[in-house]
């Protein structure tokens, strides 16, 4: 009830006042119980907790950009939150795993290039550093893997590399219905989502006995062919 309670104040709030803040106010809030213990377990309970924050700040921020007279388009983002809340978040599989830090993956980062027209490249390239590491940390901290901070920093590293150079090559895709529905997918979020995918597989792959590198030979056509496709037939600027 709480978190549904949550969706609908944030919703509103964004169509009262026009403005995200309050509803980021409320997701922060809404995380109090990372400090509900003794200090030393701040920073441990932070980073746990990153992934659901990026994923929700991500949500209010483009329920917001999206703009209040496209009500269908802030409905379907208060619905996938909901979902995120009562049904992907609880779960604690594999596959599950996998999809939260996909998901954070994806919509933080639209969310970044939905309002950082303006931004120094600094910022984006130091959120995305952020998205980076806490998406491979929440990854690698459900699977046996060693050196998981070393390789979060690491992964942090290139993934906000990327983000540098596709922040400078934005391509958006419209996705609208009349004039209720409009959403703007980057060009830029859907390769950063298709790499995690892939640093996320090469983990699992690499740190299960019963595979071998050559397993990771699919998912690198899929996530090569994926950007191709996007780079070579989807990057076309509209003319005038």
């Amino acid at each position: 009830f709480l978190n549904i309670l949550l969706v609908l104040v944030s919703w509103i709030s964004i169509y009262i006042t026009k403005t995200p803040f309050i509803a980021v106010g409320l997701v922060i809030i809404s995380k109090w119980r990372t400090f509900a213990v003794r200090p030393r377990y701040w920073i441990v309970n932070v980073k746990s907790n990153l992934v659901d924050l990026i994923f929700s700040l991500g949500i209010v921020v483009l329920m917001y950009s999206t703009g209040v007279e496209f009500w269908l388009s802030q409905l379907f983002l208060a619905t996938v939150y909901a979902i995120w809340l009562t049904v992907l978040k609880p779960k604690s599989s594999d596959i599950f795993i996998k999809t939260q830090a996909l998901l954070s993956v994806f919509f933080g980062m639209t969310a970044i290039f939905s309002v950082a027209h303006a931004w120094s490249s600094d910022v984006v390239v130091l959120i995305a550093f952020i998205v980076g590491y806490a998406s491979f940390r929440h990854i690698s901290s459900n699977s046996k893997v060693e050196n998981i901070e070393l390789l979060s920093l690491f992964w942090g590293m290139i993934f906000a590399e990327f983000i540098w150079v596709l922040n400078s090559l934005l391509v958006g895709y419209a996705v609208s219905v009349g004039y209720v529905f409009k959403i703007i997918i980057p060009q830029a979020s859907i390769i950063a989502t298709v790499l995690s995918f892939l640093s996320f597989e090469s983990v699992s792959i690499l740190n299960n006995k019963e595979k071998s590198a050559r397993d990771l030979l699919l998912p690198i056509a899929f996530v090569i062919s994926v950007c191709l496709v996007l780079i070579l037939f989807f990057s076309k600027i509209p003319q005038q």
